[in-house]
Protein backbone atom coordinates (compact mmCIF):
# COMPACT_ATOMS: atom_id res chain seq x y z
CA UNK A 1 0.00 0.00 0.00
CA UNK A 2 2.83 2.37 0.89
CA UNK A 3 4.61 1.55 -2.35
CA UNK A 4 1.49 2.41 -4.30
CA UNK A 5 1.19 5.73 -2.47
CA UNK A 6 4.83 6.48 -3.17
CA UNK A 7 4.36 5.58 -6.83
CA UNK A 8 1.28 7.77 -7.02
CA UNK A 9 3.17 10.64 -5.40
CA UNK A 10 6.06 10.29 -7.82
CA UNK A 11 3.67 10.17 -10.77
CA UNK A 12 2.02 13.38 -9.56
CA UNK A 13 5.44 15.04 -9.23
CA UNK A 14 6.32 13.95 -12.79
CA UNK A 15 3.01 15.25 -14.11
CA UNK A 16 3.50 18.50 -12.20
CA UNK A 17 7.02 18.85 -13.60
CA UNK A 18 5.78 18.16 -17.13
CA UNK A 19 2.99 20.74 -16.77
CA UNK A 20 5.43 23.30 -15.38
CA UNK A 21 7.90 22.58 -18.20
CA UNK A 22 5.13 22.87 -20.82
CA UNK A 23 3.94 26.17 -19.34
CA UNK A 24 7.52 27.47 -19.28
CA UNK A 25 8.02 26.53 -22.94
CA UNK A 26 4.70 28.13 -23.90
CA UNK A 27 5.63 31.27 -22.00
CA UNK A 28 9.07 31.35 -23.66
CA UNK A 29 7.55 30.80 -27.09
CA UNK A 30 5.09 33.64 -26.54
CA UNK A 31 7.87 35.96 -25.44
CA UNK A 32 10.03 34.97 -28.41
CA UNK A 33 7.11 35.62 -30.76
CA UNK A 34 6.47 39.01 -29.14
CA UNK A 35 10.15 39.92 -29.46
CA UNK A 36 10.21 38.87 -33.11
CA UNK A 37 7.15 40.99 -33.88
CA UNK A 38 8.62 43.98 -32.01
CA UNK A 39 11.88 43.76 -33.98
CA UNK A 40 9.97 43.45 -37.27
CA UNK A 41 7.79 46.47 -36.46
CA UNK A 42 10.67 48.63 -35.22
CA UNK A 43 11.31 50.46 -38.55
CA UNK A 44 7.62 51.30 -38.85
CA UNK A 45 7.51 52.50 -35.23
CA UNK A 46 10.48 54.76 -35.87
CA UNK A 47 8.76 56.29 -38.88
CA UNK A 48 5.52 56.72 -36.97
CA UNK A 49 7.20 58.28 -33.95
CA UNK A 50 9.18 60.72 -36.06
CA UNK A 51 6.18 63.02 -36.28
CA UNK A 52 4.37 64.47 -39.25
CA UNK A 53 6.64 67.53 -39.32
CA UNK A 54 9.90 65.58 -39.55
CA UNK A 55 11.81 64.83 -42.72
CA UNK A 56 12.62 61.12 -42.97
CA UNK A 57 15.73 60.09 -44.90
CA UNK A 58 15.68 56.54 -46.29
CA UNK A 59 19.15 55.65 -47.56
CA UNK A 60 19.18 53.69 -50.82
CA UNK A 61 22.95 53.71 -51.40
CA UNK A 62 25.30 54.44 -48.52
CA UNK A 63 28.80 55.85 -48.94
CA UNK A 64 31.68 57.06 -46.79
CA UNK A 65 31.83 60.41 -48.59
CA UNK A 66 32.04 63.83 -46.99
CA UNK A 67 28.88 65.17 -45.33
CA UNK A 68 26.78 67.53 -47.43
CA UNK A 69 26.98 71.12 -46.17
CA UNK A 70 25.63 74.55 -47.09
CA UNK A 71 29.08 75.64 -48.22
CA UNK A 72 29.00 74.01 -51.65
CA UNK A 73 26.76 73.48 -54.65
CA UNK A 74 26.33 69.79 -55.48
CA UNK A 75 25.62 67.89 -58.67
CA UNK A 76 22.68 65.54 -58.23
CA UNK A 77 20.19 63.28 -59.96
CA UNK A 78 16.68 64.03 -58.75
CA UNK A 79 13.15 62.66 -59.12
CA UNK A 80 10.06 64.19 -57.50
CA UNK A 81 7.11 62.08 -56.31
CA UNK A 82 3.90 62.85 -54.45
CA UNK A 83 3.51 60.72 -51.30
CA UNK A 84 -0.10 59.48 -51.32
CA UNK A 85 -2.00 58.77 -48.10
CA UNK A 86 -2.39 55.09 -49.00
CA UNK A 87 1.39 54.64 -49.06
CA UNK A 88 1.73 54.70 -52.84
CA UNK A 89 3.64 57.32 -54.75
CA UNK A 90 2.65 59.32 -57.78
CA UNK A 91 5.22 60.75 -60.22
CA UNK A 92 5.10 64.54 -60.21
CA UNK A 93 6.18 64.61 -63.82
CA UNK A 94 9.69 65.91 -63.22
CA UNK A 95 12.96 63.99 -63.10
CA UNK A 96 16.55 64.18 -64.32
CA UNK A 97 16.63 60.40 -64.90
CA UNK A 98 15.53 58.65 -68.10
CA UNK A 99 14.24 55.74 -65.98
CA UNK A 100 11.75 58.18 -64.46
CA UNK A 101 10.69 59.92 -67.65
CA UNK A 102 13.46 62.40 -68.47
CA UNK A 103 14.54 62.67 -72.10
CA UNK A 104 18.13 62.06 -71.05
CA UNK A 105 20.08 61.47 -67.87
CA UNK A 106 21.31 64.78 -66.58
CA UNK A 107 22.44 66.28 -63.30
CA UNK A 108 21.42 69.56 -61.76
CA UNK A 109 23.38 71.79 -59.43
CA UNK A 110 21.71 72.40 -56.06
CA UNK A 111 22.78 74.33 -52.99
CA UNK A 112 21.36 73.32 -49.59
CA UNK A 113 19.61 76.32 -48.08
CA UNK A 114 19.35 78.25 -51.33
CA UNK A 115 16.37 78.00 -53.65
CA UNK A 116 15.19 74.70 -52.14
CA UNK A 117 12.10 73.99 -50.08
CA UNK A 118 13.02 73.61 -46.36
CA UNK A 119 12.47 69.85 -46.25
CA UNK A 120 14.85 69.23 -49.13
CA UNK A 121 17.62 71.19 -47.44
CA UNK A 122 16.94 69.40 -44.15
CA UNK A 123 17.21 66.02 -45.83
CA UNK A 124 20.29 66.88 -47.88
CA UNK A 125 22.19 67.94 -44.77
CA UNK A 126 21.73 64.40 -43.41
CA UNK A 127 23.38 62.92 -46.51
CA UNK A 128 26.93 62.36 -47.75
CA UNK A 129 28.56 62.82 -51.13
CA UNK A 130 27.89 59.84 -53.38
CA UNK A 131 24.85 58.80 -51.37
CA UNK A 132 21.39 58.15 -52.78
CA UNK A 133 18.33 58.50 -50.59
CA UNK A 134 14.60 59.09 -50.59
CA UNK A 135 13.57 62.16 -48.62
CA UNK A 136 10.05 61.94 -47.17
CA UNK A 137 8.97 65.55 -46.79
CA UNK A 138 5.71 66.67 -45.13
CA UNK A 139 3.69 69.26 -47.00
CA UNK A 140 4.56 71.92 -44.41
CA UNK A 141 8.23 71.61 -45.35
CA UNK A 142 7.48 71.23 -49.04
CA UNK A 143 5.27 73.58 -51.03
CA UNK A 144 2.58 73.88 -48.35
CA UNK A 145 -0.66 75.28 -49.69
CA UNK A 146 0.95 76.31 -52.98
CA UNK A 147 0.33 74.59 -56.30
CA UNK A 148 3.39 73.84 -58.42
CA UNK A 149 2.73 73.69 -62.16
CA UNK A 150 -0.59 72.81 -63.77
CA UNK A 151 -2.34 69.49 -64.52
CA UNK A 152 -0.94 68.01 -67.72
CA UNK A 153 2.24 70.10 -67.62
CA UNK A 154 5.79 68.78 -67.18
CA UNK A 155 5.42 69.07 -63.42
CA UNK A 156 2.33 69.25 -61.26
CA UNK A 157 2.21 69.14 -57.46
CA UNK A 158 -1.18 69.94 -55.89
CA UNK A 159 -1.39 71.99 -52.68
CA UNK A 160 -0.73 70.29 -49.33
CA UNK A 161 1.14 67.41 -50.95
CA UNK A 162 3.72 65.41 -48.97
CA UNK A 163 6.71 64.76 -51.19
CA UNK A 164 9.22 62.01 -51.82
CA UNK A 165 12.42 63.30 -53.40
CA UNK A 166 14.72 60.60 -54.74
CA UNK A 167 18.10 62.35 -54.79
CA UNK A 168 21.59 61.08 -55.48
CA UNK A 169 24.35 63.52 -54.52
CA UNK A 170 27.08 62.84 -57.07
CA UNK A 171 29.78 65.26 -55.94
CA UNK A 172 30.58 68.91 -55.33
CA UNK A 173 30.03 71.08 -58.38
CA UNK A 174 33.62 71.95 -59.29
CA UNK A 175 32.47 74.82 -61.51
CA UNK A 176 31.79 76.82 -58.34
CA UNK A 177 34.08 77.53 -55.41
CA UNK A 178 33.41 77.71 -51.71
CA UNK A 179 31.28 80.73 -50.90
CA UNK A 180 33.28 83.69 -49.65
CA UNK A 181 32.39 87.06 -48.20
CA UNK A 182 33.46 89.20 -51.15
CA UNK A 183 31.11 92.13 -50.56
CA UNK A 184 31.99 92.81 -46.92
CA UNK A 185 28.49 92.05 -45.70
CA UNK A 186 29.68 89.59 -43.06
CA UNK A 187 27.91 86.70 -44.80
CA UNK A 188 28.91 84.32 -47.56
CA UNK A 189 27.83 85.61 -50.94
CA UNK A 190 24.97 83.65 -52.48
CA UNK A 191 25.55 81.69 -55.61
CA UNK A 192 23.90 82.98 -58.77
CA UNK A 193 20.22 82.10 -58.48
CA UNK A 194 20.26 80.83 -62.08
CA UNK A 195 21.82 77.61 -60.77
CA UNK A 196 18.44 76.60 -59.41
CA UNK A 197 16.30 77.86 -62.26
CA UNK A 198 15.22 74.62 -63.93
CA UNK A 199 11.76 75.62 -64.96
CA UNK A 200 10.38 75.59 -61.42
CA UNK A 201 8.26 78.55 -60.35
CA UNK A 202 9.85 79.58 -57.05
CA UNK A 203 11.88 77.30 -54.84
CA UNK A 204 12.69 73.77 -55.95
Amino acid sequence: FCDRRNDAGQNKKKESTQVTTTMSLDRWNRRFLQLTIMVWLLPFQILASSGSDDVVVKTLKATSGAPVTKDWPYLAYVTFYIDNKDGTRKPSGWSTRTEDGAEEDDVISIVPGQGLVPGWTEGLLQMKEGERAELYIPAEKGYGHKTLGTPGSDIYIPPNSPLIIDVEVIAKDSDFGVFEDNDGSGEDDEIDEDINSYGFPGDL
